[in-house]
Parts: C-alpha cells; sequence; structure tokens
C-alpha cells in the first residue's frame, strides 16, 4: 500500500510540528464571497477537514475577517469533534475602528472564544496597515505570547523590509 500521507515539518525554530501542506480556510465560513464560485454545504467541509487530517495537512491557516469570524468558528467546531492534532495560524485584523492596543487584547479574545481553546498556535498581523504603531502593536502580541495566549506570533502580507521591522520588536 502507498503511503499518501503528507511528511510533517517542524515549524521555523518552534515546537510546532506540522503536515508539509495547509489548508487556507477562508472558504469554510465566508459563504457570502465563495457561495457563488463553489456552492459549497457544512457536510462538504467537514469531510474536506476529515480528509485533510487524516492525510496528515494539519496546518490550518484562517482569520478573524474571514467570514466574519465563522471560519474560525467553523475550524473550532470540528476540532471539538476530532481530537486529533492540528495547528491553526489565525489573523488580526488592523482596521480604522481599531486604534487602541486594547482592540488587540479583544480581537485575540474573539479568536480564542470562535476556536475554542485557550491558546492560539500561530497569531499574525494580517496586514501592515495599522492604525496602532507596529512596535504598540506588536509588543502588545509579545505580551499575549508572555500570557500564554498566544503560542507564537508573526505577519502577513508583510513586504521584506517590514518583516525585517517586526522581528527586530518581536525578536
Amino acid at each position: 500500500m502507498i503511503d499518501d500521507r503528507i511528511p510533517r515539518r517542524r515549524i521555523g525554530a518552534s515546537d510546532l510540528e506540522a503536515g508539509a501542506v495547509g489548508v487556507g480556510t477562508w472558504q469554510w465560513g465566508d459563504r457570502r464571497y465563495w457561495d457563488d464560485h463553489d456552492g459549497q454545504e457544512p457536510t462538504d467541509i467537514d469531510a474536506t477537514y476529515q480528509a485533510t487530517i487524516d492525510r496528515g495537512a494539519n496546518f490550518l491557516d484562517t482569520a478573524e475577517l474571514y467570514g466574519f469570524g465563522e471560519s474560525e468558528r467553523v475550524i473550532g467546531r470540528l476540532r471539538a469533534d476530532d481530537s486529533r492534532p492540528a495547528v491553526v495560524a489565525t489573523k488580526y485584523m488592523p482596521s480604522p475602528t481599531r486604534w487602541r492596543v486594547r482592540s488587540v487584547d479583544a480581537a485575540i479574545d474573539g479568536s480564542l472564544k470562535r476556536l475554542g481553546v485557550d491558546r492560539i498556535d500561530h497569531y499574525q498581523v494580517h496586514w501592515p496597515y495599522s492604525f496602532i504603531p507596529h512596535r504598540r502593536l506588536l509588543s502588545q502580541l509579545a505580551r499575549a505570547v508572555h500570557d500564554g495566549r498566544l503560542a507564537y506570533v508573526g505577519v502577513s502580507n508583510f513586504t521584506e523590509p517590514q518583516m525585517r521591522r517586526a522581528h527586530a520588536v518581536l525578536a
């Protein structure tokens, strides 16, 4: 029999290990955007989740923005029904209404609740545009790591210079 499981890899210098192939879950929670494209039903999403976990693709990428949190809720439900390990990366969405550092904590708490976990594996800033200065935003994420609500933090859609500046704050 051929082993069709995806090989596992350590993620960077972290202690997280996941399948070498991940699954983007935007369409799992955003029926308004994706409904015209593929017509997925919730049972299709459940079957997709089971198949990906069965094959070892246990890295799930989501964001609070995807379906206004619905993608995170779907992942939380699926993980509650299946005890096999999955690594979840979710993202904070900077917006004009989020101009105070406490909005970062509220977003983290919202994601924790929707995902049904006490700690998020990998939490990222979704876009480099923020009304909170990056140093303050990233420092707040570092505090959430220290508090145990986040395991690791990172950035998404940042340019190389922006990533280097973020690394300087987080390292």
